[in-house]
């Protein structure tokens, strides 16, 4: 009897301590990769991915300011499931309307959606509708940084040299949306820089560099900075983000983050435009469906 007990035991004792050990089932895939580690402490550092599973969308008062001066305000609700999918709120309370986003496909879409749709017609020769319709496109991205790394909406892509030849950088991550075309990505997630010798915390991601090729910014790489993190709700998330062109000059090829490399002295030159994101509110499926209507199978 006791041989039958202690064997018992030592069969209980291996699967704890395997269950320990491996990833849990719920884990997503991406974290099996080499990248999974930087990924994991991303995903903690910016309140967990548990806590981000909670939420379908978020809530907030958006404001962008162009490099000319140029301002735009407007409440938004986005989706944090689909990158494709923004609406804007009525400020009397009324039905919100969904904004069809230049080059948002969705992901086996039949056809791209058009260019500047976003915007009445009599305004589409206006640099600002574009300006307008690219900030709110970048956001429904940057909103899914890191997260998104989880989601079938994006894909990692891999580290490549000008020649095309794979060379991986230690700790950096590039990904894409999946949707086509591709106005703006890919996104490269600098490798983490070393501590302050201060102690001073790190923010989770001090910039994410990307490249663009919608017609408002085309053939540029830009480098987006965040900072204003604030904890809302379980996530830390961004506040305000600086957007700056990283060559002083427009690319003569399309554009990629990781093809490129930073001339040794860059022109200085204010942002080509800032965001400030307030009255951030997160919510649950529940509370998505309430506001915007259900979402369809196969709707986007």
């Amino acid at each position: 009897m006791r041989s039958a007990a202690t064997s018992g035991l030592s069969l209980v004792l291996a699967a704890w301590a395997a269950s320990c050990a491996a990833p849990s089932r719920s884990d997503p895939v991406i974290l099996s990769t080499h990248l999974g580690p930087r990924i994991r402490d991303l995903w903690e550092r910016c309140g967990g991915y548990e806590t981000w599973l909670r939420y379908a969308g978020v809530v907030l008062d958006y404001e962008v300011e162009f490099e000319d001066g140029a301002l735009h305000r407007e409440r938004l609700a986005a989706s944090l499931s689909d990158p494709t999918r923004v609406w804007r709120l009525a400020p009397d309370g009324g039905a919100p309307s969904e904004i069809v986003l230049a080059g948002a496909e969705a992901v086996g879409g039949p056809a791209p959606r058009p260019v500047a749709a976003s915007v009445p017609i009599e305004d589409r020769a206006s640099c600002d509708a574009l300006r307008i319709d690219f900030a709110r496109l970048s956001l429904c991205h940057l909103l899914q940084i890191p997260f998104g790394l989880a989601s079938p909406f994006w894909r990692l892509r891999s580290t490549t040299s000008p020649g095309g030849i794979e060379s991986p950088v230690a700790g950096e991550i590039q990904l894409e949306p999946r949707s086509r075309p591709l106005l703006i990505g890919p996104y490269l997630l600098p490798a983490e820089r070393a501590a302050r010798a201060t102690g001073e915390a790190r923010p989770p991601i001090e910039s994410i560099i990307y490249a663009s090729c919608h017609p408002a910014f085309p053939e540029r790489v830009i480098e987006v900075k965040l900072g204003g993190y604030r904890s809302i709700q379980g996530l830390v998330v961004p506040t305000r983000m600086e957007h700056h062109q990283r060559y002083p000059a427009a690319l003569r090829e399309p554009p990629d983050p990781l093809a490129w490399e930073e001339p040794a002295e860059p022109l200085p030159r204010p942002p080509l435009f800032s965001e400030r994101l307030e009255g951030m509110r997160f919510l649950s499926r529940d509370e998505l469906d309430r506001l915007t209507g259900p979402e369809e199978a196969g709707e986007h």
